[in-house]
């Protein structure tokens, strides 16, 4: 008993004495952190630069209601930063909600009439077989660099192959072509081309060359289904309407597809 009483008068004492010690400091001290390890928040430009990058990744792959919402999160707190409104643009497009893309589209370019938003406005209006397409396109000319020229002369044949006016959109493909041998969509809108002119053989080999897996665009993978079926290539049509099915289970295209096989 006498040593437990010892430890207990022990241990009285040096609480007293801890007590005694912190009453003599500041309040703010037992709870704040000092001002120089306080974390500081991100910017609201640091912010949006995630948010950027994780709607092109979402776009990239697909995930297009995911890219919404990071683009939203932007246009909440800032609605006139061009590149969310474009890139908003670009989303609704994969969404096939045209009439809110030429909406975003059009705003992004009153903020600013930049070359990627002018060709990607007018690749828009050409695959919406709106002539005016070929207006926005050739503002894009002059600023046009190694990369954007072969995309900017495919876009542009888009239009007059809508139109009809195979002539000059394969001559537009061609010199595509030649800046950039592999650009996937130029190789299609060619081989398409070939096969309405009746010349499939030419454009199921085109089509072949390129492979399944390098066509991410459900449009193209509808012309190139729309090949096979003039071939009468009957396994390759199964092949690339897989791919869209899976891929585009929403689209227009799939739609046309699924009719298709309905009426055959």
């Amino acid at each position: 008993m006498r040593y437990l009483s010892i430890i207990t008068i022990l241990s009285l004492s040096i609480l007293a004495s801890c007590a005694k010690n912190n009453a003599k400091l500041p309040p703010q001290v037992l709870y704040e952190l000092p001002e120089s390890t306080k974390p500081t928040p991100a910017s609201s430009q640091e912010r949006f630069a995630v948010r950027l990058e994780l709607a092109k990744h979402y776009i990239g792959i697909k995930q297009y209601e995911l890219a919404l919402k990071s683009l939203d999160e932007i246009l909440k707190e800032d609605d006139s930063n061009t590149e969310a409104l474009h890139l908003k643009a670009i989303t609704l497009m994969g969404l096939q909600d045209y009439p809110e893309a030429d909406k975003f589209f059009k705003q992004a370019l009153a903020k600013n009439k930049n070359p990627d938003i002018l060709n990607n406005y007018g690749w828009f209006l050409c695959k919406q077989n709106n002539i005016q397409g070929l207006d926005y396109l050739s503002q894009v000319e002059p600023y046009a660099n190694a990369i954007l020229y072969p995309k900017i002369l495919a876009n542009e044949a888009v239009c007059h192959m809508y139109q009809k006016n195979y002539k000059k959109a394969i001559e537009l493909l061609q010199k595509s072509l030649e800046l950039n041998p592999d650009y996937v969509p130029a190789n299609i809108y060619v081989a398409y081309i070939y096969a309405k002119q009746n010349n499939v053989l030419d454009a199921e080999s085109m089509i072949n060359r390129i492979g399944l897996t390098n066509v991410s665009d459900p449009e193209l993978l509808w012309l190139a289904i729309n090949i096979f079926k003039l071939s009468g290539n009957a396994i390759s049509v199964k092949l690339w309407g897989n791919k869209l099915v899976s891929e585009f289970p929403n689209s227009q295209e799939v739609i046309k597809y699924h009719r298709n096989l309905v009426e055959q």
